[in-house]
């Protein structure tokens, strides 16, 4: 029993974010129709059609049919209904082939822009009109595509089993045996003003229905499991090439990577050895952002023998000149790798070595060696400063521990400082050589501090002590002893030293007025006790003459 499907807005609706093209035979919204009511159909049979347990892919159909053959155009030609034929019956056998690594994302995809061609391959004006028919075939399809979008077709099957498209000119020629006649009866009811409401009124919803016959049938022939004589097999160039389109259709629809890896296993797997296949797989990956991917396959295809290679020699010579520009670029800012102009340099000679003649790489890799040297040089300057420095602070230890000469210790301490804050921050190593040193210097010249000011400390303490021996000169000199201690304290010590030094310098001068106060004193009160002792030594003598 034949069954009627109603084409509900609901399908039509839920395809209406899809972008039509200007290019199809049938308009979007009947597109979309007839490919969403083929898609019921055919599940009748393979339930599962185009979805999986977690996944569906019907946008890809949808996006197929609306994008139609022309998205594809180097493979179909349709400058005549024969070419159109001939196009399904190869694509049929095609996908019959590649359904081996099953009905995914671009399988899917495919089969919808098959169905746009079979669809168009059902309506008079699609495929073969002449150029004064082209503004005739726009008015179909708008009022064909009006009808559509009412919901005013039905569907009513032609056909009680689906019928296997083995021979497509034999399938399409006994449906289209009257086209010729249809042209021109469509071509007198616009040419007379009754448009559509003449033959089209009741013609166009049959040819919808044909049309989703042939794409249900085109769709069964390439899902159902035959005999494999029937069919002819495809060649490993449509094959490959089938992959190499898959591949740039995971890529610019952001498929996972995963996906694209399977597909990159059944391109290597099918390509007999295509050059410009793997040169192709070499450009979708590297213009969509896979660069080393991109390149790994160019250098694939550069080990080609023979000069087709030359091509994509430019194209691998091109982007190591990238690859050592970025490199260069690194080196001169502020925080560059060490290897960047090494690399650099590695970089260009590749370039060089994929294309001989590229004379930017040649200027490239010259001026990266020459680069590489000045960074020699300021690396063994920077070598050298350490070098220097690390001399200096021995002289300055020696100075200190074995000469006891704290001023000239302090003064190289310094010099090494200053020399040491000659290396930048180009090398790291030599910097960090360099930091560590003048952090040292700056703990040295502090411990030489502390020990001066440690002497003058001790200076005063022994000050003190003679002046409570009452040996005042001796402590004098002490306490005049610490302002030449401490002059070998430099201003530019911290500022707790230079406090320090001052509280010193002020200490011993106090001591020192104290001292030589107390030696006054001291010196008053020998006198006094001299004077009476030589005083009552004459009145004795006196005394003992008086008596």
């Amino acid at each position: 029993m034949k069954h009627r499907l109603l084409l509900t807005g609901l399908l039509v609706v839920a395809c209406l974010t899809l972008a039509a093209t200007d290019a199809l035979a049938w308009g979007p919204n009947a597109k979309k129709a007839i490919t969403g009511t083929a898609v019921k159909v055919v599940r009748r049979t393979f339930s599962d059609l185009f979805e999986t347990d977690t996944v569906s892919y019907e946008d890809e159909v949808f996006q197929g049919a609306l994008d139609g053959p022309e998205a594809l155009g180097d493979v179909f030609f349709l400058k005549s209904d024969a070419q159109a034929i001939e196009a399904v019956s190869n694509q049929i056998v095609l996908l019959r082939e590649m359904r081996k690594y099953g009905v995914g994302s671009y399988m899917s995809y495919r089969m919808g822009v098959l169905a746009a061609l079979v669809s168009d391959l059902m309506l008079p004006f699609a495929v073969n009109y002449s150029p004064e028919d082209a503004r005739l075939r726009e008015q179909v399809e708008s009022d064909i595509d009006a009808r559509v979008r009412e919901d005013t077709f039905r569907y009513q099957p032609g056909e009680e089993r689906r019928q296997l498209v083995v021979n497509a000119h034999d399938y399409f020629g006994g449906r289209r045996v009257f086209f010729d006649q249809n042209r021109r009866i469509i071509r007198d009811d616009y040419a007379i003003g009754i448009g559509y409401n003449g033959f089209l009124k009741k013609g166009a919803e049959m040819y919808f229905g044909r049309s989703i016959d042939a794409v249900a049938n085109v769709w069964y022939s390439v899902l159902v499991h035959t005999r494999e004589q029937q069919f002819p097999q495809p060649s490993k160039q449509a094959t490959t090439w089938y992959l190499v389109r898959e591949i740039e259709f995971l890529i610019e629809k952001k498929r996972p990577l995963a996906e694209v890896e399977v597909a990159c296993a059944h391109f290597e797997q099918e390509n007999p050895g295509d050059f410009d296949a793997i040169v192709r797989v070499g450009d979708i990956f590297y213009n969509n952002g896979y660069t080393d991917r991109g390149v790994r396959e160019w250098e694939i295809a550069y080990s080609f023998d023979g000069p087709h290679r030359t091509p994509v020699g430019k194209k691998l010579s091109a982007h190591y000149i990238g690859v050592g520009q970025a490199l260069m670029a690194s080196a001169a800012s502020p925080a560059p790798k060490e290897t960047d102009l090494s690399n650099a340099s590695n970089a260009f000679q590749q370039a060089l070595e994929f294309d001989r003649t590229n004379a930017d790489a040649a200027r490239l890799f010259n001026e990266a060696e020459a680069a590489k040297r000045r960074r020699e040089e300021e690396r063994e300057m920077a070598m050298k400063f350490v070098a220097a420095g690390e001399t200096l602070m021995n002289e300055a230890w020696r100075s200190f521990s074995a000469g006891k000469d704290p001023g000239h210790a302090i003064f190289s301490y310094n010099q090494a400082i200053m020399v040491l804050k000659q290396v930048d921050d180009t090398f790291a190593e030599q910097k960090k050589a360099a930091d560590a040193r003048i952090s040292e210097a700056g703990k040295k010249i502090t411990d030489v501090v502390n020990a001066v000011l440690s002497s003058a400390e001790e200076a005063i303490d022994a000050g003190d002590e003679l002046v409570d021996q009452n040996k005042f000169d001796e402590a004098i000199a002490r306490y005049e002893s610490v302002a030449r201690l401490v002059s070998v304290i430099p201003d530019f010590v911290s500022d707790i030293h230079k406090r320090d030094k001052a509280d010193t310098l002020a200490l011993a001068e106090e001591r020192l007025r104290t001292a030589q106060s107390k030696k006054a004193q001291w010196e008053r009160q020998q006198q006094a006790q001299q004077a009476p002792a030589e005083t009552g030594g004459e009145s004795g003598g006196k005394k003992d003459d008086f008596f």
